[in-house]
Formats: structure tokens, sequence, C-alpha cells
């Protein structure tokens, strides 16, 4: 007699990547394959090849909750130097999926050629978020790095969270706004020109600071915006991810 095993089975689609030749966008579907629906499912590592990962600094990162026959995305980041067009690497993808204390692991991998060097279809804003994650609280810092000559000054920080928080620090001349469960947003609160509390390039602003019960972090997305100083009209975004609260499994 014929043994059916009914579960979920994680596998992986064509991906897709974008090579400036500096660095190396990855984006690919995580689907469940299998006849289960798979709870919770979250990566905890994404490689290609020994290329250094730029992006996400820390795991894990929630893909979703995944029906039979339905996708997730993942997306990471590398340094492409060192990576040749035209050859193939293997690219992996680790994680987990499952409640609290029942997760089972998962690895998928796929060779991926790497693309000739192309302007990324977007231009994106040179900033970042950096984290500093204590007992119950989460830190930030934000960076311009935009060069000197750049008219682009960080006006705004919004983040995605997943788990309960309370907002515990705000830059002075910085305002704040939260639902305390899904996002939280600070905004330079500057209404006229020279906007003084704007973050010029080069600079850096901390005091942006979280806190929840929670004991552990999940890398969640955020968004960086700029202001142009010459125009006076808003500018470019810097989107990515970094570490917040992680969410009840």
């Amino acid at each position: 007699m014929a043994i059916t095993i009914v579960s979920p089975k994680l596998v992986s689609a064509a991906p897709t990547l974008i090579n400036t030749g500096i660095e190396l966008f990855v984006s690919m579907p995580l689907i469940n394959g299998g006849t289960e629906f798979a709870p919770n499912v979250f990566i905890t590592g994404f490689t290609v090849a020994s290329a250094p990962r730029l992006s996400p600094v820390s795991f894990p990162v929630f893909v979703g909750n995944l029906a039979a026959g339905n996708n997730g995305a993942t997306n990471a980041r590398f340094g492409a130097l060192g990576l040749i067009p035209g050859q193939k690497y293997l690219l992996t993808v680790r994680g987990f999926y499952g409640a609290e204390g029942s997760q089972i692991g998962f690895s998928v991998n796929r060779y991926v050629t790497i693309p000739v060097p192309s302007a990324y279809p977007v231009d994106l804003l040179r900033a970042r978020v950096q984290a500093l994650v204590q007992t119950s609280t989460w830190n930030y810092t934000i960076y311009n790095d935009e060069p000197e000559s750049s008219q682009q000054f960080l006006a705004g920080f919004s983040l995605t969270i997943a788990a309960p928080v309370i907002v515990t620090g705000t830059p002075p001349g910085w305002i704040v706004e939260t639902d305390n469960a899904t996002y939280v947003g600070w905004i330079a609160a500057d209404e006229n020109f020279p906007y003084p509390n704007h973050v010029r390039p080069g600079d850096t602003l901390g005091g942006f600071q979280i806190q929840s019960p929670t004991g552990y972090s999940e890398s969640t997305p955020y968004v960086l915006t700029s202001w142009r100083q010459d125009t006076d009209e808003s500018g470019l975004v810097a989107p990515d991810v970094v570490v917040t609260p992680r969410r009840t499994l």
C-alpha cells in the first residue's frame, strides 16, 4: 500500500539578479510546493558562493505564512566584486517554518548566472540604518552616505514592526507617529528652509529608540526619505531591512 506524506515543501523559483558591477541584487521567490500550509516561514541565511552579503545584515527575515502553492519573496544584496559575469555560482537560502518550539529547517539551492553589469532601474538614496540591540531596547542611528556635494538631506525614517512596541527615543527636532504595532515613523519637524534638523550628507543622527517585552529580533523593512535642499522638494529614498522586535510565533 502506498503511503502519501502530507507536508509543506519549500522550493525556489528562478531568481531575478541585477548586477551593477559594485553590488548584486538578488530576489528569489520561495514556493510552498507541498500539500499543507507552512506557517511562520523565515529565512536564516542567504549566500551566493562566497560573495560578501551587504543586506540583510541580520537574520531571521520573515517570508510569510504560505499556503500550498503560494510563494513569498526573499531578497538580498551582495558585493559584486569578484563575481564574473556569465559564470555560474551556487545560491543557497536556509530557514525554518512552524510554531515556536516545533520549527522545521529547510535549505534550497540553485545555480545562478551572474548578468553583465547594468544600472539599477531606479536611483536610490545612499543612506543606511545601524541598530544596537540591548535588553528589550532597540536603538537606531541613521547615516547619510551621499557625497558632500549632494542636495539629498535625510528628513524621514519609517520602520515596519511586527510586535508591540513603545517609542522611548526621538531626536531633538524630530517628531514621531506610530500605532505601536505595525509601524513607527519619525520625521524632521522643520517647516521652513534651510531645515536645520535634516541630516546633511556625511552626517549621522542617533536617538531613535523603541522598546518591547520580546526577547528576540527579526529584520523588517525600513525606508529613509530625503528632501532636496536645492529644489525644496522630496528626494530619493533608501529601502532596506533592519532588526526590530520579533513577532510572536
